[in-house]
């Protein structure tokens, strides 16, 4: 995505005060432009391009995650579990007359889940709380790949604008009150196909988002 200072890897929320909002609540507002990379990215989709009524600009991202904050609209404490961010990107989706479900984990492990999502061409949003990674604490990241790199599995985050990659296991095994993820998908999709499921450490390399269609 072309943005502010060059070609970004995502949104930013800190764009939000130059649509109205205060500092704040922008920085409280990880969720909403974490949704906003997977909606961009999914409206590609034949029929879900009411998904995204905006050019792939700063300017475009940031009017998009503006009319998003409204459905999402953070607490003093952010968007602090999945289940609210679920419920306002699919109200969103729906004023827009687009079929979008949340594709929600259950008892699947965490790896697995992620894996299909991406493995189905779906961003994946990440939450976590508290974490010994510095970066995730109390933040909400899109997840866009999954891969062994050797040394263990990797995932890569769009993370205020810029491409970040994390280490899974010190993600997944950090000690954290909580951790959450999500994807979403047109409600005919078939969920969870055991044919393209992934486990354990030996996930399938996924392919990152082709560079021309990142948010």
């Amino acid at each position: 995505m072309k943005g502010r200072g060059g070609v970004r890897y995502g949104g930013y929320q800190g764009w939000l005060t130059a649509a109205g909002v205060s500092k704040f609540f922008a920085d409280r507002a990880c969720g909403v432009t974490a949704a906003c990379n997977m909606l961009a990215y999914l409206s590609r989709r034949p029929g879900m391009e009411g998904l995204w009524p905006h050019d792939l600009t700063a300017n475009g991202f940031n009017a998009a995650q503006k009319e998003l904050y409204g459905y999402l609209k953070p607490r003093p404490w952010g968007i602090f579990t999945v289940g609210k961010l679920i419920r306002g990107v699919e109200r969103y989706a729906r004023d827009r007359g687009v079929p979008l479900r949340a594709v929600r984990r259950g008892r699947i492990a965490m790896q697995d889940y992620i894996a299909d999502g991406l493995s189905r061409d779906c961003p994946v949003l990440l939450l976590t709380w508290n974490t010994p990674i510095r970066e995730l604490r109390f933040h909400w990241v899109t997840a866009t790949r999954l891969y062994d790199g050797g040394d263990g599995v990797k995932v890569v985050t769009s993370n205020w604008a810029k491409r970040k990659e994390y280490d899974f296991r010190a993600w997944m095994e950090g000690r954290s009150l909580h951790r959450g993820a999500v994807w979403f998908e047109q409600p005919a999709a078939k969920i969870f196909s055991n044919s393209r499921f992934t486990t354990g450490e030996n996930s399938a390399i996924l392919r990152e988002r082709p560079e021309k269609t990142r948010p």
